[in-house]
């Protein structure tokens, strides 16, 4: 069985604001520009107690978006599009995630597949509404949030061949990135068993905010003393990890799509702890 935690929404280098926590807890994660799909930001249907995503989104970002460099973004356009991706698909319980290129080829080599775990995490920020517009709370933290989960049920690797079929077999996907849109190879998808998002948590926070006062950066993450496993994380380098007390830090890097976690390679008693420590966290 694998753990993969998986970046996905808005990050500095696409899209370029947080994904809010609303004062309730609701996690939104943006998703990402991409030009290419047929999807825009105007069509995406969630909304905060009578306010519009677009209109939310307006406001925060004062109508930017960043895809390598700034540019003007009105979201309530058909112009802009976006890559909704995981896509979730509320009436068949079903997420559906796709990977292309070196990210997938990573997720290939470490043979991810049926009955492992995505862990979603993205960049988030409380946000506040102040006179009739949201911002984001002067007084909170930049963090990295699991904002959701899947457990994979079946993996495809998508071909010219086969994505017609696929489609006929899953019409509701039909507008998923990865279908729609020829990928660089290879292109794969995973389909999810079972998976949700979450209201915001402090069990779902990665990020070290144990001393505020001393506070790093998102990328700094703080687990459970049984995640310390530099030789089986991929992408994390042993030099990265720290022991303080029962717990480890790790400094992550700025980019790097998915960490796989391979419990294989785990004692039996870390094994342990990381699978009560997950099932507490998807419960």
């Amino acid at each position: 069985m694998k753990i993969i935690f998986s970046r996905k929404g808005f990050d500095s280098s696409a899209g370029g604001f947080p994904s809010p926590i609303f004062p309730d807890g609701t996690l939104f994660p943006i998703p990402i520009p991409d030009k290419r799909t047929s999807v825009s930001y105007s069509d995406l249907t969630f909304s905060y107690k009578g306010d519009s995503i677009q209109k939310i989104l307006n406001d925060l970002t004062g109508k930017k978006i960043f895809s390598r460099k700034e540019r003007s973004c009105d979201y309530e356009s058909v112009k802009f599009k976006c890559h909704l991706d995981p896509m979730i698909v509320e009436n068949f319980q079903l997420m559906a995630f796709g990977q292309e290129g070196k990210a997938a080829s990573h997720l290939l080599n470490q043979k991810v597949g049926k009955g492992d775990i995505f862990l979603f995490f993205g960049w988030f920020r409380k946000v506040v509404k102040e006179n009739g517009k949201w911002r984001y709370d002067k007084d909170s933290l930049d963090l990295h949030v699991i904002w959701g989960f899947m457990e994979v049920e079946e993996m495809i690797v998508l071909n010219k061949k086969n994505v017609k079929s696929i489609i006929v077999k899953y019409p509701f996907l039909e507008k998923h990135p990865h279908l729609e849109v020829k990928r660089k190879h290879p292109n794969i998808l995973f389909l999810s068993k079972i998976g949700k998002k979450f209201k915001f948590q402090k069990r779902l926070v990665l990020t070290d905010t144990k001393d505020t006062k001393n506070y790093k950066g998102r990328s700094f993450w703080r687990l459970p003393r049984c995640f310390n496993q530099p030789q089986t994380f991929s992408y994390l380098k042993s030099e990265k990890f720290t022991i303080d007390g029962s717990d480890v830090v790790i400094e992550t890097p700025g980019r790097g799509q998915e960490f796989v976690l391979s419990l294989e390679n785990v004692g039996m008693i870390d094994k342990e702890e990381i699978l009560s420590f997950i099932g507490c966290l998807i419960k």
